[in-house]
């Protein structure tokens, strides 16, 4: 017999709305980073000297920089430097990763926030390795959209513990987005989007989190969720962390044609991206 969630939906005592104010701004040198970044005219010695003003910062950037993960043929020593390399993009979309990983750290009842950021650091990986050669502005963005993906669904904890930990654990079953409306009113995707714009997310990074479940459309956002779509089915498929869910993204046929897939490319992908998982978290996750 189903659980009844009358107790639980009667003793919900804090909206949406009120955790999504509750959640803290992006800090200070983030926000002027993306400011910085959206001037055309930006100048790299300024965004340098805007994040080497925090000395925690500097250290994760020139630690991921300096990583395996990226693979470098020299040592980074410098902020400048590392956006000399990695370029603008790449680092202020490390730095926002690596911001928002620090504000979902605590407990999550039947989830364990480290498999779940385990799950969405593979996904990012995956997705990284399915846009590498086709365009590095593409996989960067793939990267990033894949770690944030089911960020909302960190806040269906928050908003409540005991219909998430039934819905996603107890009742072993899929939880689909339209089960999701149901029993919270909102889906994870919803949710997302509205982080999304809380944290003025670059517009790419809002449709691939209020849309990763959506069809392959023909245009940028449209391939990138291509891409997140197979990271994702692939990071489920081989048991990398959890999102919390047994639901994996519908499969699309195609997006596989259009990230022109087979079995052998498939098989290619995930071995390469295997090493990077295990190395790129220790640097994001576990700091």
């Amino acid at each position: 017999m189903e659980k009844d969630l009358a107790p639980f939906l009667t003793d919900r005592t804090v909206t949406l709305n009120h955790l999504l104010n509750d959640l803290p701004s992006l800090p200070g040198i983030v926000r002027n980073l993306q400011t910085l970044i959206n001037d055309r005219d930006v100048n790299f010695a300024a965004v340098a000297r805007n994040i080497e003003s925090d000395q925690a910062l500097t250290a994760k950037i020139l630690r991921l920089a300096n990583s395996p993960f990226y693979g470098l043929a020299r040592k980074i020593s410098s902020v400048g430097e590392g956006l000399a390399v990695l370029g603008l993009d790449a680092v202020h979309q490390l730095i926002l990763t690596t911001t928002i990983v620090d504000t979902f750290k605590e407990g999550t009842g039947r989830l364990k926030i480290e498999d779940f950021w385990t799950h969405s650091f593979a996904v990012g990986t995956i997705a990284r390795h399915l846009m590498a050669g086709k365009n590095e502005e593409y996989a960067n963005e793939a990267f990033v959209g894949g770690i944030l993906h089911d960020i909302g669904r960190l806040l269906f904890i928050r908003l409540d513990r005991n219909i998430f930990d039934w819905l996603y654990f107890e009742r072993n079953a899929v939880a689909s987005p339209v089960e999701e409306v149901i029993h919270f009113g909102i889906s994870h995707q919803q949710v997302g989007q509205l982080i999304a714009e809380k944290w003025n997310f670059p517009e790419v990074l809002k449709n691939i989190v209020s849309g990763h479940h959506g069809g392959a459309d023909d245009d940028k956002d449209g391939f990138l969720i291509a891409a997140i779509n197979i990271a994702d089915i692939i990071s489920h498929a081989m048991g990398f962390g959890s999102s919390g869910n047994l639901y994996i993204s519908e499969f699309h046929p195609e997006m596989w044609s259009r990230l022109n897939l087979n079995a052998e490319k498939c098989e290619i992908i995930i071995r390469r991206s295997l090493e990077d998982i295990f190395e790129g978290r220790e640097n994001i996750i576990n700091r």
